[in-house]
């Protein structure tokens, strides 16, 4: 989870670190697992569908001139999958123990304590976020109608 502000106020360098080590994590869960292929029931809920058959799909700028026309298939997330994963020049290992590896090169630090630290770091920002989201509803709400009611009475 990485959020917004990071880009303007990024954490310290031993932090970003750890985000550096859970892409890679996330990139071997992604290559060592292959998607589901039958469809959950979220998938109702994507917005883009399948284009009509019919459709121009050339680059010409008539039709949709793009490659997402088939985004609402059944197998795409598989094909998709399959597809980057022919990619790969070897095999990535199956154990998470082998993911990643136990020292950061160039820092010398231990990788799963790195991201331990960024993951800590990205859920305690979380929390307050929510907190401080929840504590400026409750204070400016009553404070609007408040203001509202105020001018309402006064006409």
């Amino acid at each position: 989870r990485v959020h917004l502000w990071w880009a303007v106020l990024p954490p310290s360098p031993k932090i970003l670190r750890g985000l550096y080590w859970c892409g890679y994590r996330d990139c071997a869960r992604f290559f060592a697992q292959e998607p589901p292929k039958e469809r959950s029931a979220l998938d109702a809920c994507r917005c883009r569908r399948p284009a009509p058959a019919s459709a121009d799909m050339s680059p010409s700028g008539h039709g949709h001139g793009n490659n997402d026309a088939h985004v609402g298939n059944e197998d795409t997330a598989a094909s998709r999958w399959s597809a980057a994963r022919a990619l790969l020049k070897k095999e990535p290992p199956k154990s998470e123990a082998e993911w990643l590896p136990k020292l950061d090169p160039t820092t010398g630090e231990s990788v799963a304590e790195l991201v331990a630290l960024a993951e800590a770091m990205a859920d305690r920002q979380s929390a307050a976020f929510y907190w401080l989201g929840i504590a400026g509803v409750t204070f400016f709400v009553p404070v609007v109608m408040a203001a509202l009611y105020a001018f309402l009475v006064s006409q």
